[in-house]
């Protein structure tokens, strides 16, 4: 199997995954969507040089990690607009905090000065802006993501920096 027929296969385990984003509209859900298949792109290029015994589980792995970051920012977003700045705050820190298991492949860069700043920043945003900040704060290891970042309007390595829990 080529590296393109994993990247679909892996893609696939997002697309047909609606706890992902039952709480975005649309154009949200769009959003997450293509940074996880960016992301899904990245992880079956990684597997290239493995045999398909390593690669499928490399990829299971990987997007089951992913599939959680995302189902953590669809329950977010679910309450950006409403919630109190602690609960905000709580699953934020749940967001970055479902990176650790695989920093190879979603890793925090540009992340807040802190958890509660970086939550009052969201509580002023729309959801939809309220998602691009969060997914700005995570990057994907790979020399395709600059390009990626520009190519498709999406800022996903600017903030700012230095997290205090």
């Amino acid at each position: 199997m080529t590296t393109d027929d994993r990247a679909q296969r892996a893609a696939e385990l997002l697309l047909t995954d609606p706890s992902l984003t039952d709480n975005l509209d649309d154009s949200e859900a769009n959003i997450l969507l293509d940074w996880g298949v960016m992301v899904a792109k990245r992880v079956a290029a990684y597997t290239e040089s493995m045999d398909e015994q390593d690669a499928y589980a490399h990829i299971d792995e990987q997007m089951t990690v992913v599939r959680q970051i995302m189902r953590r920012i669809n329950s977010l977003m679910a309450e950006v607009l409403d919630a109190s700045l602690e609960e905000i705050t709580e699953k934020l820190k749940r967001v970055y905090s479902a990176c650790e298991p695989s920093q190879d492949v979603v890793a925090r860069e540009s992340t807040p000065t802190t958890l509660r700043l970086k939550a009052k920043e969201l509580m002023t945003l729309s959801k939809g802006d309220a998602l691009r900040s969060v997914l700005s704060n995570l990057v994907v290891i790979g020399e395709q993501h600059d390009a990626y970042s520009q190519d498709e309007g999406l800022n996903l390595t600017g903030g700012p920096t230095d997290i205090e829990e």
